[in-house]
C-alpha cells in the first residue's frame, strides 16, 4: 500500500496499518491516514472480473461473489483521513 500523502510504501502488516486505534499515521510522513476501500480501484477490479465472467459465459452468484472479492482486494488500502490535515 502507498501513503496517499507522501506515496511511500506502507506494509500491510506494519504497525501503522495493523493498529486498532482510530488515529493511524503514516510511518514516513506522520500525516493521518485510515484504512478503507477506494472507489476507483474497486470499480476497476470488479468490472474486469465481471466482464471476463460474461465473456466466458459464467453467470450467477458465484461469479458475482468472485467479482466483488477481487474488487474489494483491489480497492483496499490507505486513504486520507476525513478532516485530518492536508
Amino acid at each position: 500500500m502507498k501513503c496517499p500523502h507522501c506515496a511511500a510504501r506502507v506494509g500491510l502488516f506494519s504497525d501503522a496499518a495493523k493498529t486498532i486505534a482510530k488515529d493511524k499515521a503514516c510511518p514516513h510522513c506522520g500525516r493521518p491516514v485510515e484504512m478503507g476501500v477506494r472507489f476507483l480501484p474497486f470499480t476497476a477490479g470488479f468490472a474486469a472480473v465481471a466482464v471476463a465472467a460474461l465473456v466466458a459465459g459464467v453467470s450467477g452468484p458465484v461469479s458475482a461473489g468472485v467479482a466483488g472479492g477481487v474488487g474489494a482486494i483491489a480497492g483496499f488500502g490507505l486513504k486520507k483521513r476525513a478532516g485530518g490535515g492536508s
